[in-house]
């Protein structure tokens, strides 16, 4: 099991990765009201993945630490294939 740091971005138009950035940045259409950027964050990881990721630590903030049942460089390629 890995554990990564990932920028959550909400609001946005559309689902995506940058992977240009210190850590990944997930660009979300949910609002950051009521866990539904979480949601979409779990959601959209699962379907990138293969596995369901968990918030490890974050839940209120635009910088989450997710844990993943993968290998860390398994994790990042995955991510950059999505960017």
């Amino acid at each position: 099991m890995s554990q990564l740091y990932v920028k959550v971005k909400t609001d946005q138009e559309s689902f995506g990765i940058d992977m240009s950035t210190t850590y990944p940045t997930i660009s979300l259409t949910a609002p950051a009201r009521q866990g539904r950027a979480n949601a979409e964050l779990v959601t959209q990881l699962q379907a990138v993945l293969g596995t369901e990721p968990a918030i490890v630590s974050g839940h209120t903030s635009s910088r989450k630490k997710i844990a993943v049942d993968l290998p860390r460089d398994v994790v990042l390629d995955k991510l950059a294939s999505e960017a």
